[in-house]
C-alpha cells in the first residue's frame, strides 16, 4: 500500500504538468489532417492546403490525426487532453510502476521521475509526438528485459511498428532501438561467456521491424520520406526557423530548469554508472549512450532521454541496492532505522510540493512556459481570433501568413483559402524565400509582387515578425484590419476598401472592448494579464508604445503583482515620455528580481531622461555586470562620455 501511495504521488505532478491548455499550434494541422483523412477515406498524396502548384505530401502522422480528429469530434479539446495527460503519466511513470510491482527497490526510480519531469514538461504538448514517446518507453522496457525470446512477441511487436510508422515520422527509432537490443545482446553474451549466441527471434527483429515501416499506404516511400525528413530539419536554414531543432546548448544553461536538470542528470548518470558498473547491460548501455547524443543535439529530443536514460541509470543503482540486501549489517540503532524508513518518502515530499505549486500557477510564472492548468485552448498561443476574423469576412488570397498562423487557417478556413507555409515545411526551397521575407522589407515586396498577395496573417506569439509588421504597419498599400493579442490579419488596401473594413489606428489608445483583461489571482491560480497584457507586450515590441501602455494599464489592475506587467508597462511609460512613473515601475521589478539587467539598463534611460547622469552611469554599470556581452549597455555608457 505504502509503494502504491508513493507511486500516485510521484504521478502527481507529471499529470498536473500535462493537463493544460492547448497551446500547440500544430494541433490545427493535425484535426485537419484527420479530418480530410476520415471524410475522404483516403490519405493525401498531393497538398491541397498550399499554392498551385500542388506539392508531394506524404502526410506519415496520417493514423494519429486521424483519432486526434475522432477524439475531438467526441469531446473536443477535453477529450485530446485528458488522453495526452494520460499518455504522458504512463510513459513516464512505466518505469516506477514496474519496479514496485516486482517489488524492486524503489527509491532510484523515485529520483528518476522527478528529474524527468523537469526535463520533459516543457514538450508535454497534444501533438503525434506522444505515441513515440509511449512506444519508446515501452519498447526500451521490454528490450532491456531481454526480449522477445518467442516469435509471437516479434509479432506483437511487428505490428506495434506498423501503427507506429503511419502515426509519427520518428518510427524510425523502433528498428533502430531493435539493433541496438541485437547488439547489446552479442556484448553481453561474449563477456559473459566468450562466445556468440544469439537467438533467432532477437536477430529477426531488426529485419522485421524495419518491413513492417513499410506497411502503410504509401508503401516503401514512409521510410524514404522519413528519412529525407531527418535530413531536412538539419539543414542551416531549418535551424535558423525552427527553435526546438537546434542544439540544446544554444542558449544559457543557467535559469533554465529543464537545461540545470538535464545537466544534473547527466551529473547522475555518471555516478549511476560507477555505482552500479557491474550491473549494466551492453543494450542498457547503447541506449543510453544513442539518447544522450539524440539529447544533445536537439533539445526537442530531451523528451525522449527523459523517458529512457534516467530510468535505465536507475535500474543499475536499483541492482546495487538490491544485491547488496543481505551484506548490510543486521543491527542497528533506532535512529539509523527510522532514518532509512523515512528516506523514502522524501522524493514523494518534493512531489506533493512541486504539483501544490504547478496547481497554484506559481512553477509556470517562475519557470515558463506561460501555461494554465485547463483542458481547452489556450488563447494566449494561437492565432484563432485572426483565422476566424478570416472565415467571418470570407476574405481571400492569395495569401502569405507566417508558420505559428498556417495550421490555424488550414482548420479554420478548411483549405478553402492555400496557406503559404505551415508546420509540414514541405518545400525547403519556399521556406527559404518566407524566411528572407520576414527579415527583408524589399524581400517581401518582391514576393508579394511576384505572388500577387492580398492577405497577410501573421502570428504575433511567441515571437512576433517584428521586420515585417513594421513593413507592414508602414506601407500605405496594406491596412491592418484586425488586432489582438494573438494575431493580426492586413489587407492590400484596394481589397480592404472595397470591403468595408476600416484600418486600426496605432498612433492612438485601443479600443478597451477589443483587449479584456484576464483574471485575478486566486488561492489555484496566478493572475492572468490576459488579451490586453498579450496585445499590449506585442505593441510595445513593434513600437506603438502609447497603444501599448493602454493595452498594459489594463492589464496592471488586473495583475497588480505581476513583475512581467510592471516591466512592460515601465518600458511603455518610458517611450511615452512619462519617465518619473516608468523609475518607478523598475524600482519595483528590481526589488522583486534584483538580477535583472534589462530592469537595471531601462532604470539608467529613466535617469538619463531625467538627466541624472550620475545615477544612469551607476545603474547601466550595474547592468553591463550582470551582462557583460549586452552591446546595448555598451553604447548607452559609451554615449554619456561623449
Amino acid at each position: 500500500m505504502l509503494r502504491r501511495i508513493r507511486l500516485g504521488l510521484l504521478a502527481l505532478p507529471v499529470a498536473l504538468l500535462a493537463f493544460h491548455c492547448v497551446d500547440a499550434a500544430d494541433v490545427w494541422l493535425h484535426l485537419a489532417t484527420g479530418r480530410l483523412v476520415w471524410t475522404t477515406h483516403t490519405v493525401p498524396h498531393h497538398d491541397i492546403f498550399g499554392p498551385a502548384p500542388a506539392l508531394p505530401w506524404i502526410a506519415l502522422d496520417w493514423l494519429a490525426g486521424t483519432v486526434f480528429y475522432l477524439l475531438h469530434a467526441l469531446g473536443g479539446m477535453p477529450a485530446l487532453v485528458v488522453v495526452t495527460t494520460a499518455g504522458f503519466v504512463l510513459a513516464l511513470c512505466l518505469p516506477l510502476g514496474l519496479a514496485s510491482r516486482a517489488r524492486k527497490t524503489q527509491w532510484p526510480f523515485e529520483v528518476a521521475l522527478l528529474a524527468t519531469t523537469l526535463i520533459a514538461y516543457e514538450r508535454f504538448f497534444v501533438r503525434p509526438e506522444i505515441v513515440t514517446l509511449l512506444l519508446v518507453a515501452i519498447a526500451v522496457q521490454i528490450l532491456a528485459a531481454g526480449a522477445p525470446r518467442r516469435w509471437r512477441t516479434v509479432a506483437a511487436l511487428a505490428v506495434v511498428q506498423a501503427v507506429w510508422a503511419n502515426s509519427h515520422p520518428a518510427f524510425l527509432l523502433g528498428p533502430g532501438l531493435a539493433a541496438l537490443a541485437l547488439a547489446g545482446h552479442a556484448i553481453d553474451t561474449w563477456r559473459t561467456e566468450r562466445r556468440w549466441r544469439l537467438p533467432a527471434p532477437l536477430v529477426a527483429l531488426p529485419f522485421v521491424a524495419l518491413g513492417a515501416c513499410a506497411v502503410s499506404p504509401y508503401g516503401i516511400e514512409t521510410l524514404t520520406h522519413a528519412i529525407g525528413a531527418w535530413h531536412d530539419v538539419g539543414t542551416p536554414a531549418m535551424l535558423a526557423g525552427i527553435v526546438e531543432w537546434q542544439p540544446t546548448f544554444a542558449v544559457p544553461i543557467a535559469g533554465d530548469v529543464t537545461l540545470m536538470a538535464f545537466v544534473a542528470s547527466l551529473v547522475a548518470l555518471a555516478a549511476a554508472g560507477i555505482v552500479g558498473r557491474r550491473h549494466v547491460r551492453g543494450f542498457e548501455v547503447l541506449a543510453v549512450v544513442a539518447f544522450v547524443a539524440l539529447a544533445c543535439v536537439s533539445r526537442r529530443h530531451l523528451l525522449l532521454y527523459a523517458a529512457t536514460v534516467p530510468p535505465l541509470a536507475a535500474a543499475w543503482v536499483q541492482r546495487r541496492c538490491d544485491m547488496n540486501r543481505a551484506a548490510r549489517a543486521p543491527h542497528r540503532t533506532a535512529s539509523i532505522r527510522t532514518l532509512r524508513r523515512a528516506a523514502p518518502f522524501i522524493p514523494a515530499v518534493l512531489a506533493v510540493w512541486l504539483a501544490a505549486d504547478v496547481a497554484r500557477g506559481n512553477f509556470y510564472a517562475r519557470c515558463g512556459p506561460p501555461r494554465t492548468l485547463g483542458w481547452s485552448v489556450s488563447a494566449a498561443d494561437q492565432p484563432i481570433g485572426a483565422a476566424q476574423f478570416v472565415v467571418e469576412h470570407q476574405l481571400t488570397g492569395p495569401l502569405f501568413n507566417n508558420v505559428a498562423a498556417g495550421s490555424a487557417l488550414v482548420f479554420w478556413t478548411g483549405g478553402t483559402l492555400p496557406v503559404w507555409v505551415d508546420g509540414r515545411l514541405l518545400d525547403a526551397a519556399r521556406f527559404g524565400v518566407y524566411r528572407q521575407a520576414l527579415g527583408s522589407g524589399s524581400a517581401f515586396t518582391a514576393l508579394a509582387r511576384a505572388q500577387a498577395f492580398q492577405l497577410v496573417v501573421l502570428a504575433l506569439t511567441p515571437f512576433p515578425p517584428v521586420r515585417l509588421w513594421r513593413q507592414l504597419a508602414g506601407d500605405p498599400a496594406w491596412r491592418l484590419v484586425f488586432l489582438d493579442g494573438e494575431g493580426a490579419v492586413f489587407m492590400a488596401t484596394p481589397a480592404a476598401e472595397t470591403r468595408g473594413l476600416v484600418p486600426i489606428p496605432l498612433d492612438t489608445p485601443l479600443p478597451p472592448a477589443s483587449a479584456p483583461a484576464g483574471r485575478a489571482a486566486s488561492f489555484f491560480r496566478a493572475c492572468d494579464p490576459g488579451e490586453a497584457g498579450r496585445r499590449g507586450h506585442v505593441l510595445l515590441t513593434l513600437g506603438f508604445a502609447a497603444a501599448a501602455r493602454a493595452d498594459l494599464t489594463r492589464a496592471f489592475v488586473q495583475c497588480p503583482d505581476h513583475v512581467g506587467v510592471w516591466f512592460d508597462l515601465g518600458r511603455a511609460t518610458l517611450d511615452t515620455g512619462d519617465a518619473p512613473n516608468a523609475a518607478a515601475l523598475f524600482g519595483r521589478v528590481l526589488g522583486a528580481d534584483p538580477s535583472r539587467a534589462d530592469a537595471w539598463f531601462e532604470l539608467g534611460r529613466c535617469h538619463a531622461a531625467l538627466q541624472d547622469r550620475a545615477a544612469a552611469q551607476a545603474c547601466w554599470e550595474r547592468a553591463l555586470r550582470l551582462e557583460p556581452g549586452d552591446n546595448r549597455i555598451r553604447a548607452a555608457l559609451a554615449s554619456l562620455r561623449r
